[in-house]
C-alpha cells in the first residue's frame, strides 16, 4: 500500500528513538508549525482512509484491519505523549501540550475526527495527564470542549451527530468507532437464520443489507478529497519525530523524572 512510513510505524529501541528527540522538540516550536502539522496529519489520515477497501471491513479482512489501525492509533497517541514529555521545563511542557490542543482543534475544523481522537488519547495518558492536571496555564477549556465531542456517552452520540453533518465534505471518521460498529453488528446478528433437514438455508438478508450499508457509509467518506497541499519539509519532520515515540513504560519513566511519584 502506497502509504508513507509514518503511517505504519514501529516502536524503536530506546537509544534509537532518542536519536530523533530533537525533531520532536522542533515539531511544535512555532505557531506556524502548529497549522502545518494539523494539515499534514489530516492529509496522512486521509491517505490512511483511502488505503482501506470494502473487504477490509468484512470478517475475512477485519481482524488484520483492526490490528493495523489500532497499532497506528496507539503509536500516534504515544508519539503525542513523547513530544510533550521531552520538554523538561514545566512551562515549555505545558506550552507544548496546549499546542497539541491547537492541532486537535484545527483537525476538528478540517473534519479530521481520527487525529482529533488520537491527540486527545495522547494527552490524557496518565504519564502526561498527571503533570498537567494542576497547571493553571493548561488550556482546560479547549480540552473539555474537545472531550465533549469525543466522549463515549450514548454510544458516541456527540461524535456521531457531528460526523453526520460532515457528509458530502472532505472528512476522516474515527477508525476506532468505525471498526467497532462493524464488529458489533457482525457478532450480534447471525449470518444464517435457519437450516432445514433438506439442506435449505435461509440467509439473514437483513444482516447482509445492513453490513453492506455500513461498508457503503464508510467508503462514502473516500469520495471527497482535501484540496490542501502537502508540505514536504513538515512531512519529513513528522516522520523523523514519530521515530522518537516511546512505549508506555518509557513514558512513565520520563514522567517520573520530571515529577517523582508522591510529589
Amino acid at each position: 500500500r502506497d502509504i508513507p512510513f509514518v503511517m505504519w510505524p514501529q516502536f524503536m529501541k530506546l537509544e534509537e528513538a532518542a536519536e530523533c528527540d530533537q525533531h520532536s522538540l522542533n515539531l511544535l516550536g512555532t505557531l506556524q508549525n502548529v497549522k502545518f502539522v494539523a494539515v499534514e496529519l489530516t492529509l496522512l489520515s486521509e491517505k490512511r482512509l483511502h488505503s482501506l477497501s470494502g473487504r477490509d471491513f468484512i470478517k475475512k479482512g477485519y481482524s488484520e484491519t483492526k490490528r493495523n489501525q489500532m497499532h497506528i492509533s496507539e503509536h500516534m497517541a504515544r508519539w503525542v505523549g513523547t513530544v510533550v514529555l521531552l520538554q523538561k521545563d514545566k512551562e515549555k511542557l505545558v506550552k507544548t501540550a496546549n499546542r497539541w490542543l491547537s492541532v486537535a482543534k484545527m483537525c476538528y475544523e478540517m473534519n479530521n475526527f481520527n487525529t482529533l481522537f488520537e491527540i486527545l488519547v495522547g494527552l490524557q495518558q496518565t504519564p502526561v495527564a498527571r503533570l498537567l492536571k494542576h497547571e493553571e496555564e493548561y488550556d482546560m477549556k479547549t480540552l473539555d470542549n474537545l472531550r465533549d465531542l469525543t466522549k463515549m456517552d450514548g454510544n458516541y452520540k456527540a461524535y456521531r451527530a457531528a460526523l453526520k453533518k460532515k457528509k458530502g465534505r472532505p472528512c476522516v471518521p474515527y477508525f476506532g468507532v468505525l471498526l467497532r460498529d462493524m464488529l458489533c453488528y457482525e457478532e450480534a446478528q447471525p449470518k444464517i437464520k435457519s437450516k432445514f433437514k433438506d439442506g435449505t438455508v435461509w440467509v439473514n438478508l437483513k444482516k447482509v443489507e445492513r453490513m453492506g450499508q455500513l461498508v457503503s457509509d464508510a467508503l462514502l467518506f473516500k469520495g471527497n478529497r482535501y484540496t490542501k497541499k502537502s508540505n514536504a519539509d513538515i512531512l519529513k519532520l513528522i516522520e523523523d519525530s514519530m521515530r522518537s515515540a516511546r512505549n508506555e513504560n518509557a513514558l512513565y519513566d520520563m514522567s517520573y523524572k520530571i515529577k517523582p511519584r508522591g510529589t
